[in-house]
Protein backbone atom coordinates (compact mmCIF):
# COMPACT_ATOMS: atom_id res chain seq x y z
CA UNK A 1 0.00 0.00 0.00
CA UNK A 2 1.22 3.64 -1.03
CA UNK A 3 0.19 5.83 1.20
CA UNK A 4 0.24 9.67 -0.01
CA UNK A 5 0.26 13.08 2.15
CA UNK A 6 0.16 16.38 0.86
CA UNK A 7 1.47 19.74 2.46
CA UNK A 8 -0.64 22.29 0.63
CA UNK A 9 -1.03 24.81 3.48
CA UNK A 10 0.17 28.67 2.78
CA UNK A 11 0.78 31.64 4.50
CA UNK A 12 -2.55 33.59 3.42
CA UNK A 13 -0.15 36.95 3.09
CA UNK A 14 1.40 35.44 0.23
CA UNK A 15 -1.74 34.06 -1.85
CA UNK A 16 -3.41 36.99 -2.81
CA UNK A 17 -1.82 37.88 -6.35
CA UNK A 18 -5.44 39.32 -8.55
CA UNK A 19 -5.34 42.30 -9.74
CA UNK A 20 -7.46 44.61 -12.14
CA UNK A 21 -6.84 44.19 -15.74
CA UNK A 22 -5.80 47.98 -15.98
CA UNK A 23 -3.88 48.13 -12.54
CA UNK A 24 -0.01 47.27 -13.07
CA UNK A 25 0.67 46.12 -9.42
CA UNK A 26 4.00 47.18 -7.63
CA UNK A 27 5.27 43.88 -7.09
CA UNK A 28 5.63 43.48 -11.05
CA UNK A 29 6.44 47.28 -11.89
CA UNK A 30 9.54 46.69 -9.74
CA UNK A 31 10.25 42.96 -10.83
CA UNK A 32 10.42 45.02 -14.42
CA UNK A 33 12.96 47.72 -13.45
CA UNK A 34 15.10 45.20 -11.94
CA UNK A 35 18.15 43.80 -14.36
CA UNK A 36 17.84 40.54 -16.22
CA UNK A 37 19.31 38.06 -13.70
CA UNK A 38 20.38 34.48 -15.01
CA UNK A 39 20.92 31.83 -12.92
CA UNK A 40 24.38 29.52 -13.24
CA UNK A 41 23.75 26.18 -14.55
CA UNK A 42 25.24 24.58 -12.06
CA UNK A 43 22.18 25.56 -9.82
CA UNK A 44 19.62 24.85 -11.94
CA UNK A 45 17.95 21.46 -11.24
CA UNK A 46 18.32 18.90 -14.32
CA UNK A 47 16.69 15.35 -15.14
CA UNK A 48 19.22 12.41 -13.53
CA UNK A 49 20.82 14.73 -10.98
CA UNK A 50 20.92 12.22 -7.97
CA UNK A 51 21.70 12.97 -4.28
CA UNK A 52 22.55 11.16 -1.08
CA UNK A 53 19.69 11.90 1.15
CA UNK A 54 16.24 13.08 0.37
CA UNK A 55 16.93 16.63 2.56
CA UNK A 56 19.86 17.19 0.09
CA UNK A 57 17.93 17.16 -2.81
CA UNK A 58 14.84 20.14 -0.93
CA UNK A 59 18.28 21.80 0.04
CA UNK A 60 19.12 21.90 -3.44
CA UNK A 61 16.01 23.51 -4.74
CA UNK A 62 15.33 25.51 -2.21
CA UNK A 63 19.03 26.73 -3.19
CA UNK A 64 17.81 27.43 -6.80
CA UNK A 65 14.58 29.02 -5.54
CA UNK A 66 16.24 31.50 -3.77
CA UNK A 67 18.60 32.76 -6.62
CA UNK A 68 16.42 32.26 -9.54
CA UNK A 69 13.76 34.35 -6.80
CA UNK A 70 10.66 32.63 -5.52
CA UNK A 71 9.76 30.26 -2.79
CA UNK A 72 9.15 26.38 -3.01
CA UNK A 73 6.83 24.05 -0.65
CA UNK A 74 6.56 20.02 -0.72
CA UNK A 75 3.23 19.66 -2.73
CA UNK A 76 2.95 15.90 -1.48
CA UNK A 77 5.21 12.92 -0.52
CA UNK A 78 4.21 9.05 -1.03
CA UNK A 79 5.04 7.03 1.09
CA UNK A 80 5.07 3.11 1.12
CA UNK A 81 5.00 2.18 4.68
CA UNK A 82 7.60 4.50 7.10
CA UNK A 83 9.39 4.73 3.60
CA UNK A 84 9.34 7.50 1.74
CA UNK A 85 9.34 6.64 -2.20
CA UNK A 86 9.09 10.28 -3.55
CA UNK A 87 7.87 13.38 -3.53
CA UNK A 88 6.53 16.43 -5.97
CA UNK A 89 8.42 19.93 -4.48
CA UNK A 90 6.73 22.81 -6.39
CA UNK A 91 6.51 26.74 -6.72
CA UNK A 92 4.56 28.16 -3.29
CA UNK A 93 2.31 30.13 -5.82
CA UNK A 94 0.97 26.41 -7.38
CA UNK A 95 -2.73 25.64 -7.41
CA UNK A 96 -5.54 28.18 -6.88
CA UNK A 97 -5.76 30.08 -3.83
CA UNK A 98 -8.79 31.52 -1.97
CA UNK A 99 -8.55 35.33 -1.94
CA UNK A 100 -8.13 37.17 1.89
CA UNK A 101 -10.35 40.22 0.13
CA UNK A 102 -13.33 40.97 1.03
CA UNK A 103 -16.63 40.12 -1.13
CA UNK A 104 -17.10 44.61 -1.23
CA UNK A 105 -13.54 45.33 -2.81
CA UNK A 106 -13.53 42.63 -5.36
CA UNK A 107 -15.95 39.90 -6.75
CA UNK A 108 -14.04 36.75 -7.62
CA UNK A 109 -12.94 35.20 -4.49
CA UNK A 110 -10.35 32.72 -6.14
CA UNK A 111 -6.86 33.96 -7.46
CA UNK A 112 -5.85 31.00 -9.73
CA UNK A 113 -2.09 31.61 -10.77
CA UNK A 114 -1.44 27.52 -11.86
CA UNK A 115 1.95 28.40 -11.34
CA UNK A 116 3.57 25.07 -12.67
CA UNK A 117 7.40 25.40 -11.77
CA UNK A 118 7.78 22.11 -9.79
CA UNK A 119 11.15 18.91 -9.66
CA UNK A 120 9.97 15.12 -8.76
CA UNK A 121 12.33 12.98 -6.80
CA UNK A 122 12.37 9.36 -6.32
CA UNK A 123 14.42 6.91 -4.67
CA UNK A 124 16.39 4.46 -6.45
CA UNK A 125 16.05 1.04 -5.71
CA UNK A 126 19.06 -0.64 -4.04
CA UNK A 127 20.78 2.31 -4.02
CA UNK A 128 19.50 4.18 -1.34
CA UNK A 129 20.33 7.31 -3.23
CA UNK A 130 17.33 10.07 -4.38
CA UNK A 131 17.29 11.21 -8.44
CA UNK A 132 15.39 14.21 -10.25
CA UNK A 133 13.07 12.51 -12.77
CA UNK A 134 11.38 15.12 -13.79
CA UNK A 135 11.46 19.60 -13.85
CA UNK A 136 9.39 22.07 -14.86
CA UNK A 137 11.40 25.56 -14.90
CA UNK A 138 8.96 28.05 -16.19
CA UNK A 139 7.00 30.30 -13.89
CA UNK A 140 3.49 31.87 -14.56
CA UNK A 141 4.71 34.90 -12.66
CA UNK A 142 7.67 37.39 -12.23
CA UNK A 143 10.53 36.02 -10.48
CA UNK A 144 12.30 38.70 -8.58
CA UNK A 145 15.58 37.61 -6.49
CA UNK A 146 15.91 40.88 -4.96
CA UNK A 147 12.39 41.19 -4.12
CA UNK A 148 12.20 37.70 -3.12
CA UNK A 149 15.62 38.46 -0.48
CA UNK A 150 13.77 41.76 -0.11
CA UNK A 151 10.71 40.05 1.86
CA UNK A 152 12.95 37.74 3.38
CA UNK A 153 14.47 39.83 5.63
CA UNK A 154 11.07 41.79 5.65
CA UNK A 155 9.75 38.36 7.60
CA UNK A 156 12.87 38.10 9.80
CA UNK A 157 12.65 42.12 10.71
CA UNK A 158 8.63 41.83 11.33
CA UNK A 159 9.68 38.24 13.37
CA UNK A 160 11.96 40.25 15.44
CA UNK A 161 9.72 43.18 16.56
CA UNK A 162 6.90 40.67 17.33
CA UNK A 163 9.38 39.38 19.77
CA UNK A 164 11.41 42.88 21.25
CA UNK A 165 9.66 41.80 24.55
CA UNK A 166 12.03 39.22 24.83
CA UNK A 167 14.97 41.14 23.39
CA UNK A 168 15.26 44.60 23.98
CA UNK A 169 15.70 44.36 28.16
CA UNK A 170 18.67 42.15 27.21
CA UNK A 171 20.07 44.61 24.39
CA UNK A 172 19.50 47.35 26.78
CA UNK A 173 20.57 46.05 29.89
CA UNK A 174 23.96 47.67 30.22
CA UNK A 175 22.42 51.40 29.95
CA UNK A 176 20.93 53.11 32.75
CA UNK A 177 17.15 53.54 32.79
CA UNK A 178 16.34 53.33 36.53
CA UNK A 179 14.08 50.88 36.64
CA UNK A 180 11.71 52.63 33.88
CA UNK A 181 9.98 51.05 31.40
CA UNK A 182 9.26 53.31 27.43
CA UNK A 183 5.66 54.52 28.68
CA UNK A 184 6.08 54.90 32.08
CA UNK A 185 6.30 58.32 32.34
CA UNK A 186 3.51 59.26 29.98
CA UNK A 187 1.55 56.17 31.96
CA UNK A 188 2.02 58.00 35.39
CA UNK A 189 1.06 61.06 34.00
CA UNK A 190 -2.13 60.07 33.16
CA UNK A 191 -2.90 58.37 36.44
CA UNK A 192 -1.90 61.24 38.35
CA UNK A 193 -4.28 63.88 36.51
CA UNK A 194 -7.14 61.37 35.80
CA UNK A 195 -7.25 62.28 39.51
CA UNK A 196 -8.34 65.84 38.41
CA UNK A 197 -9.33 66.05 35.15
CA UNK A 198 -11.87 64.12 32.79
CA UNK A 199 -11.97 64.41 28.78
CA UNK A 200 -15.18 66.26 29.84
CA UNK A 201 -13.87 69.39 31.62
CA UNK A 202 -13.76 72.44 30.19
CA UNK A 203 -11.27 74.78 29.86
CA UNK A 204 -11.84 76.86 33.13
CA UNK A 205 -11.80 73.68 35.22
CA UNK A 206 -9.13 72.73 33.70
CA UNK A 207 -7.03 75.75 35.11
CA UNK A 208 -8.67 75.65 38.58
CA UNK A 209 -7.70 71.70 38.39
CA UNK A 210 -4.48 71.98 36.89
CA UNK A 211 -3.38 73.88 40.46
CA UNK A 212 -5.48 71.44 42.79
CA UNK A 213 -3.46 69.03 40.73
CA UNK A 214 -0.11 70.26 41.69
CA UNK A 215 -0.90 71.40 45.18
CA UNK A 216 -1.64 68.49 45.79
CA UNK A 217 2.10 66.95 44.30
CA UNK A 218 4.12 69.29 46.72
CA UNK A 219 1.97 68.22 49.46
CA UNK A 220 2.54 64.39 48.99
CA UNK A 221 6.32 65.00 48.35
CA UNK A 222 6.41 67.21 51.46
CA UNK A 223 4.61 64.48 53.70
CA UNK A 224 6.82 61.64 52.12
CA UNK A 225 10.26 63.55 52.65
CA UNK A 226 9.25 63.95 56.37
CA UNK A 227 8.73 60.70 56.90
CA UNK A 228 11.63 59.51 55.56
CA UNK A 229 13.48 61.85 58.10
CA UNK A 230 11.11 61.16 60.91
CA UNK A 231 10.14 57.55 61.09
CA UNK A 232 12.36 54.36 60.14
CA UNK A 233 11.52 51.02 58.18
CA UNK A 234 12.83 48.13 59.87
CA UNK A 235 15.22 46.27 58.25
CA UNK A 236 14.43 42.69 57.18
CA UNK A 237 17.28 40.56 57.86
CA UNK A 238 20.65 41.12 60.71
CA UNK A 239 22.67 43.26 57.97
CA UNK A 240 25.12 46.04 57.91
CA UNK A 241 24.59 46.49 54.34
CA UNK A 242 20.73 46.42 54.81
CA UNK A 243 21.50 49.06 57.78
CA UNK A 244 23.61 51.08 54.90
CA UNK A 245 20.90 51.61 52.73
CA UNK A 246 18.51 51.73 55.63
CA UNK A 247 20.06 55.16 56.64
CA UNK A 248 21.10 56.78 53.29
CA UNK A 249 17.97 55.63 50.74
CA UNK A 250 14.22 57.23 50.87
CA UNK A 251 11.32 54.83 51.88
CA UNK A 252 10.88 53.70 48.29
CA UNK A 253 13.40 53.06 46.74
CA UNK A 254 14.69 50.76 50.48
CA UNK A 255 11.59 48.78 49.63
CA UNK A 256 12.74 47.99 46.83
CA UNK A 257 16.36 47.17 47.95
CA UNK A 258 14.53 45.63 51.12
CA UNK A 259 13.18 42.63 48.95
CA UNK A 260 16.15 42.06 46.99
CA UNK A 261 17.55 40.94 50.73
CA UNK A 262 14.84 38.60 51.47
CA UNK A 263 15.46 37.47 47.67
CA UNK A 264 18.57 36.21 48.92
CA UNK A 265 16.89 33.35 50.79
CA UNK A 266 16.42 31.59 47.29
CA UNK A 267 19.97 31.85 46.25
CA UNK A 268 22.49 29.53 46.50
CA UNK A 269 26.60 30.57 46.04
CA UNK A 270 29.25 28.29 45.16
CA UNK A 271 32.85 29.52 44.38
CA UNK A 272 34.20 28.09 41.47
CA UNK A 273 37.46 30.23 41.10
CA UNK A 274 40.04 32.65 42.90
CA UNK A 275 42.98 34.46 42.31
CA UNK A 276 44.50 37.94 43.71
CA UNK A 277 41.52 38.51 44.90
CA UNK A 278 39.31 38.41 42.39
CA UNK A 279 36.50 35.52 42.73
CA UNK A 280 34.13 34.44 40.73
CA UNK A 281 30.90 32.77 41.42
CA UNK A 282 27.60 30.63 40.46
CA UNK A 283 24.81 31.66 42.04
CA UNK A 284 21.57 29.63 41.83
CA UNK A 285 18.17 31.22 41.78
CA UNK A 286 15.12 28.86 42.91
CA UNK A 287 12.20 30.18 40.85
CA UNK A 288 9.87 27.31 41.64
CA UNK A 289 9.95 24.12 42.87
CA UNK A 290 12.26 22.26 40.32
CA UNK A 291 14.15 25.46 38.29
CA UNK A 292 16.96 27.00 38.83
CA UNK A 293 18.53 30.17 37.10
CA UNK A 294 22.17 30.10 36.71
CA UNK A 295 24.01 33.85 36.98
CA UNK A 296 27.95 34.32 36.89
CA UNK A 297 28.89 36.73 39.95
CA UNK A 298 32.47 38.00 39.85
CA UNK A 299 33.88 39.96 43.24
CA UNK A 300 37.13 42.26 42.86
CA UNK A 301 38.13 42.47 47.00
CA UNK A 302 41.08 44.88 45.75
CA UNK A 303 38.32 47.39 44.24
CA UNK A 304 35.56 46.24 46.53
CA UNK A 305 33.70 45.66 42.80
CA UNK A 306 30.94 43.47 42.60
CA UNK A 307 29.26 43.05 39.10
CA UNK A 308 26.48 40.03 38.24
CA UNK A 309 25.41 38.73 34.52
CA UNK A 310 22.44 40.16 35.10
CA UNK A 311 23.68 43.65 35.12
CA UNK A 312 20.68 44.88 36.67
CA UNK A 313 22.16 47.22 38.80
CA UNK A 314 23.64 48.72 35.71
CA UNK A 315 20.27 49.16 34.16
CA UNK A 316 18.44 50.16 37.90
CA UNK A 317 20.63 51.25 39.69
CA UNK A 318 20.05 49.15 42.85
CA UNK A 319 21.97 45.54 44.15
CA UNK A 320 20.05 42.59 42.97
CA UNK A 321 20.02 39.34 45.59
CA UNK A 322 23.16 37.93 42.97
CA UNK A 323 25.36 39.95 43.94
CA UNK A 324 24.17 40.55 47.90
CA UNK A 325 24.15 37.09 48.16
CA UNK A 326 28.32 36.97 47.05
CA UNK A 327 29.01 40.27 49.13
CA UNK A 328 27.26 38.12 52.25
CA UNK A 329 29.56 35.24 51.05
CA UNK A 330 32.47 37.29 51.07
CA UNK A 331 31.66 38.83 54.83
CA UNK A 332 31.57 42.27 53.06
CA UNK A 333 30.04 44.34 55.89
CA UNK A 334 29.76 47.76 54.35
CA UNK A 335 29.55 48.19 50.12
CA UNK A 336 31.24 50.84 48.47
CA UNK A 337 29.76 53.94 47.66
CA UNK A 338 29.65 53.51 43.91
CA UNK A 339 26.68 51.40 44.53
CA UNK A 340 24.39 53.72 46.87
CA UNK A 341 23.37 56.55 44.04
CA UNK A 342 22.92 59.99 45.36
CA UNK A 343 19.59 59.64 43.51
CA UNK A 344 17.68 58.00 45.69
CA UNK A 345 19.16 59.96 48.76
CA UNK A 346 16.85 60.59 51.50
CA UNK A 347 19.08 63.72 51.90
CA UNK A 348 19.05 65.24 48.17
CA UNK A 349 16.68 68.29 48.00
CA UNK A 350 14.00 68.05 45.90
Amino acid sequence: MVDSTSDSQLNQSEVDYEFESNEVPEFLTWCILQPLFVVDDQFVPKVGITFTTLEDAEKFYRNYAKVAGFSTRVRSTNRKGNEIKNQLITCSREGKWKSKISLTEKTNLTAGLNCPARIYIHTLKDVGAWIISKVVLDHSHPCCPSKAEMLKQHRELSMSIRHRHIWVPIYLDHHFWAGMRSTQRSESMHSFFNKFITWNSSLIQFVKQYDNCLGSREQAERESDAADFHTVIPCAIKSSIEAQFQDMYTHQKFREVQAQFKGKANCITRLTNSALGYSVYEVREQVSSSIFNKFVVTYDSVAAEVKCQCLLFESRGILYRHALSVLSFEQVSQVSPRYILERWSKKVKR
